[in-house]
């Protein structure tokens, strides 16, 4: 087993370094940020379970808002 010898004040976890910061730079840029503190629920995201990728509820408003002649039935991710 290889330990990490990398002094504990220079590790870095991709949480607080990767994820935080480019969330901080999305809402400045005035997008909504779901921050659920590890609790989420896929309902919560807006998705049935968490392997979507997509919030397709929020996909089909922001298409409706710039589309608005499309159909419902041409929405993305209806049957």
């Amino acid at each position: 087993m290889t330990q990490d010898k990398a002094p504990q004040h220079i590790k870095l976890d991709e949480s607080n370094h990767v994820e935080k910061p480019l969330l901080d730079q999305l809402a400045g840029l005035v997008w909504e940020i779901l921050d659920l503190d590890n609790k989420q629920h896929p309902g919560d995201t807006y998705r049935e379970n968490f392997t979507e990728m997509v919030m397709l509820p929020v996909l089909r408003e922001q298409f409706k808002s710039i589309n608005h002649w499309m159909a419902d039935k041409q929405m993305v991710g209806t049957a």
